[in-house]
């Protein structure tokens, strides 16, 4: 399994990729992008998020934060991005969400990038502002 050593770089196959990052798209599409972007990465970044280092304070002060979710991804259910929103404190400053309808793990890349794109610039904006 590709998951298994940390330590060593790992590929994706194009099946854990189609599944993972971009199944709604035809599989040509998929595979272009998998030829041109997939390369292999280190399982430490996300094997050391479950440790000590990836606990949240949802009390701690921040910035406003805002999670944006695909409906469909497998990655990072809009689910579990809503549950996150709910773990916030509100005295720890705005978190707001927003799931767009039939994305995926992909959502910056998929056709219609660009909603995602204006919506984020958008709350930045009025957020930030």
């Amino acid at each position: 399994s590709p998951f298994a050593k940390k330590d060593v770089p790992q590929l994706l196959s194009f099946a854990q990729f189609h599944y993972a990052f971009a199944h709604v798209l035809p599989e040509a599409e998929v595979r272009a992008v998998y030829d041109a972007h997939v390369v292999p990465e280190s399982r430490n970044v996300p094997a050391s998020s479950l440790g000590q280092i990836g606990t949240v304070d949802f009390e701690k002060p921040r910035a406003p934060l805002l999670l944006v979710a695909g409906e469909l991804d497998h990655i990072i259910p809009a689910k579990l991005n809503r549950k996150n929103q709910a773990a916030y404190r509100p005295s720890a400053g705005v978190t707001d969400f927003r799931e767009f309808p039939g994305r995926t793990h992909y959502i910056l890349a998929q056709q219609g990038w660009e909603e995602v794109s204006d919506f984020v610039q958008e709350w930045v904006g009025e957020k930030l502002a």
